[in-house]
């Protein structure tokens, strides 16, 4: 997994179930540059992924110190949008 060299936090958060533990669709992908952040909104919005139509916005940090900035892939817009983790080699 992928950790933030200033947090030690990792840059990918998928959601899971807390009782089954599996992935409920949903993520957070942490970026130090906040014009990638809006780069990365921009371009996977409304996308396909995986035969699903994914959409992505900016998050909020709940920690009002927190310099990074969060794209959220929303698995509301069609279905489930598959991990990270599973795409990456």
């Amino acid at each position: 997994m992928l950790k933030d060299k200033r947090t030690g936090r990792p840059k990918i958060w998928l959601y899971r179930d807390k009782e089954t533990n599996e992935p409920k669709g949903d993520a957070t992908v942490t970026y130090e540059d906040p014009h990638a952040a809006v780069a990365a909104v921009e371009w996977f919005n409304n996308k396909d992924f995986h035969g699903n139509t994914i959409g992505v916005f900016i998050a909020e940090s709940k920690n009002k110190d927190d310099q990074t900035y969060n794209s959220i892939a929303d698995p509301g817009i069609a279905g489930n949008v598959v991990a990270p983790e599973e795409t990456e080699t």
